[in-house]
C-alpha cells in the first residue's frame, strides 16, 4: 500500500509518502501566504496533495483529525481543508483514514500525551533527521512535516498490529 500522511493546516501543510515497505519516500511542506485569499490557499494545497497521489499512485490518505481550538475561525479553517483534501481523495477513489494526534502518539510513542519533541526525537532517531523541531512560524517551520512523518508511522503501525482478516473457504 502507498500511504500519504497528511497534517492539514492553511499555513504549512505537512505531507510524507510512504511506498509498500513503509519506507519513507517523498515528505515535505505546501504552504501558503496570508496575503492570498482563503479558498486560493486551499486549492493550492489540495492540487498539491493531488499532485502527490497521482506521481505516487497512492492508495491510502491518512490524515490528522481536526484540533479543536478555542479560535472559532481557525477550527472552521480546519474542518474547510479536510473537506477540500477529502474531496481530492475520494475523487481519486482514495480511500481515507483519520487519528487523533493523542492516538498517532500513542501507536508510536505508547503514551498518548507524548510531546510533539518526543515525536521528533524518535522521527531523527529511527527514519530522518530534519533538525531541531521548530514549531514557530517561519520558512525553517519544520513541526508539520514531523508531524505528517509521525501520523504515518503511527497508521503503518497500527495496521502491521492489526488482526489479519480471516480467509472465506471457497
Amino acid at each position: 500500500m502507498i500511504l500519504l500522511a497528511i497534517d492539514p493546516s492553511l499555513s504549512s501543510t505537512g505531507f510524507a509518502v510512504f511506498d509498500e515497505d513503509g519506507k519513507l519516500i517523498e515528505y515535505g511542506k505546501q504552504t501558503t501566504g496570508n496575503k492570498i485569499i482563503e479558498e486560493d490557499r486551499m486549492c493550492k494545497i489540495a492540487n498539491k496533495m493531488k499532485i502527490l497521489i497521482e506521481k505516487y499512485k497512492v492508495e491510502v490518505v491518512v490524515m490528522e483529525t481536526q484540533f479543536f481550538s478555542k479560535n472559532a475561525k481557525t477550527s472552521m479553517q480546519l474542518s474547510r481543508l479536510r473537506g477540500a483534501i477529502t474531496y481530492v481523495c475520494r475523487g481519486l477513489n482514495v480511500d481515507m483514514k483519520y487519528l487523533t494526534p493523542a492516538e498517532a502518539r500513542k501507536l508510536l510513542m505508547g503514551v498518548g500525551s507524548s510531546k510533539k519533541e518526543d515525536i521528533a526525537n524518535y522521527i531523527r532517531e529511527n527514519v530522518i533527521d530534519l533538525g531541531p523541531l521548530i514549531d514557530r512560524t517561519c520558512k525553517e517551520k519544520n513541526s508539520d512535516i514531523y508531524d505528517s512523518i509521525g501520523i504515518g508511522l503511527a497508521f503503518l503501525k497500527k495496521e502491521e498490529e492489526a488482526p489479519a482478516e480471516p480467509k472465506a473457504d471457497i
